[in-house]
């Protein structure tokens, strides 16, 4: 299990840009859900 707080706060350098890469990927998509429900 990867430790996000870890991540998130820089000490963890190594997975850092890969998990804002993750995170930006999840959020876009969450966005996008709830767009398309607030449409319908």
């Amino acid at each position: 299990m990867i430790n996000y707080f870890e991540v998130a706060t820089g000490n963890n350098i190594y997975c850092n840009h890969e998990m804002i890469f993750f995170f930006k990927k999840i959020i876009y998509n969450v966005v996008k859900i709830l767009f398309k429900k607030c449409q319908s």
